[in-house]
């Protein structure tokens, strides 16, 4: 049987819910609380640092929200360059998907060596091996 076709695209205020979801999944599947809202979600997209059109990411398999990534370069000198990123574990398509887009970003936000800063939580197997990979420390 073949995957379902993987598409990553910018959210909407109104893919804050499922956002929140897949949060939600990743942090009780990591051992973090898992307390986001799709209401707390709704707000990122007002923040100044953060463009939702080239800074936030969706992956979206048959229509449902399966992933979600950011990256941020928080002050103006842009020295250092944060990714977040969020797939429920298992899924190592999604995570290598979802990371080839934010890799592009951080780049063209970063400045010329600018470090790229990619947490991962403890039991975020898929992602820590990605990072790995691709030569994150």
């Amino acid at each position: 049987m073949q995957p379902a076709e993987l598409a990553v695209r910018a959210p909407t205020p109104r893919d804050a819910a499922g956002i929140a979801e897949v949060l939600n999944a990743h942090a009780a599947a990591t051992g973090r609380p898992a307390d986001e809202t799709g209401e707390r979600v709704e707000r990122w997209f007002a923040l100044e640092d953060l463009d939702p059109a080239r800074d936030m990411f969706l992956a979206v398999e048959d229509g449902t929200i399966v992933g979600y990534a950011d990256v941020t370069a928080p002050g103006a000198e842009w020295e250092v360059v944060n990714v977040d990123l969020r797939v429920p574990p298992g899924q190592r398509r999604i995570v290598e998907r979802l990371l080839e887009d934010v890799e592009r970003r951080a780049a063209e936000l970063g400045d010329a060596g600018a470090r790229i800063r990619a947490p991962a939580n403890e039991g975020d197997d898929d992602y820590r091996a990605a990072l790995s990979r691709r030569g994150f420390r």
